[in-house]
């Protein structure tokens, strides 16, 4: 179907309103305008969309293979389980649209825009997506596997439930993005950069942030041994519930910091800034606080068995009922530290 038969059809000339199993293969639709067409088993693969104009539209088990998408623009479209393999197109514009079941196999689209726009158990496998602009897009069981990603922005980013093995982040942005029961393990963050991140039920062991910008970022419940957050920034970082067993904090910035109920243990927190951070109930176990900056730390109730506290700062540091069998405390100043408050342990027991 040629481009002038294909824009009839949609203007409402056809025999139905919906484009049923027709082959449009190999046209050329460039500077083409589409408004409201539904379309359901419509081959496109090898079309060009050169500059095309694509709004309102709904694609139905749909094929684009090989299809060319450049400087194309797609408004308020849906494709639900189509095939948009080795797709082409530099500084395409998807906004506002819905995908789902959809494949985007080893398709490559340079320098692109995705506004408000959603991949629902889709499949992007060895996508080139590189200097991507994306604003309030959500990835939801989606696969990523293989995905360059170098030196995309991204604003408010949602990426749920998804696989990204050997994905590419060097130089990407994300700011204030949600990322939710993902597999990181091994990723280096060190050029990646994010502003308040949220990393909820995720598993980043042996990940790297080092020397990374996390000021804000949420890690609650999240499983984490082995991190390295060297010369890190993370102030009113949360860390709630979270497993760092082994993870190393080598001069990082950890004020007001939250480790409530962490599992804290054989980390090493050297020359690290924690003024007010808050330990309370989380295990510290044989964990080394040397040169670190323990000012009105709080860790009330936490197990410090092991631990090395050498020539820290613990002035004010609240250490109320906290285990410390073998816990040394070598060149630091215990003194200006709370010890138990007996009160509140008693009224903490209860009555009886």
């Amino acid at each position: 179907m040629n481009r002038d038969a294909l824009v009839d059809w949609v203007r409402g000339l056809g025999d139905t309103p919906i484009l049923i199993d027709a082959n449009c293969t190999g046209q050329d639709y460039s500077r083409i305008e589409l408004q409201g067409g539904q379309f359901h088993r419509v081959n496109f693969s090898g079309c060009d969309f050169t500059l095309g104009q694509i709004a309102e539209c709904q694609f139905i088990e749909c094929v684009f293979d090989q299809s060319v998408f450049e400087h194309c623009q797609v408004v308020m479209s849906n494709f639900i389980n189509c095939s948009l393999r080795k797709l082409q197109g530099e500084q395409v514009v998807f906004s506002y649209v819905n995908c789902q079941e959809c494949s985007f196999n080893e398709s490559s689209l340079i320098k692109s825009e995705f506004n408000k726009t959603n991949f629902v158990s889709c499949d992007l496998n060895q996508v080139v997506l590189s200097s991507l602009s994306s604003d309030n897009c959500a990835w939801l069981n989606c696969t990523l596997d293989r995905v360059d990603l170098g030196y995309s922005q991204h604003e408010r980013a949602n990426m749920i439930n998804i696989s990204l093995e050997e994905i590419v982040l060097e130089g990407a942005r994300f700011n204030t993005p949600y990322f939710r029961s993902i597999d990181f393990s091994g990723f280096d963050f060190s050029r990646t950069k994010f502003h308040q991140p949220q990393f909820q039920e995720v598993t980043l062991t042996q990940a790297d942030f080092s020397e990374v910008d996390l000021k804000q970022a949420g890690f609650s419940g999240a499983a984490m041994t082995g991190c390295l957050f060297n010369g890190a920034c993370l102030d009113n970082a949360l860390f709630i519930g979270s497993e760092l067993t082994g993870s190393q904090f080598n001069k990082a910035q950890l004020k007001q910091a939250m480790f409530n109920d962490a599992v804290v243990s054989l980390c090493d927190f050297t020359r690290a800034q924690l003024e007010q951070a808050q330990f309370t109930r989380s295990q510290c176990r044989e964990s080394v606080f040397e040169k670190a900056d323990l000012t009105y730390a709080d860790f009330s109730h936490a197990d410090m068995t092991g631990s090395v506290i050498l020539d820290s700062q613990l002035y004010r540091a609240n250490l109320h009922q906290i285990v410390e069998e073998k816990t040394l405390w070598t060149g630091s100043n215990r003194a200006a530290a709370l010890e138990t408050d007996e009160e509140r342990a008693a009224a903490e027991r209860g009555p009886g």
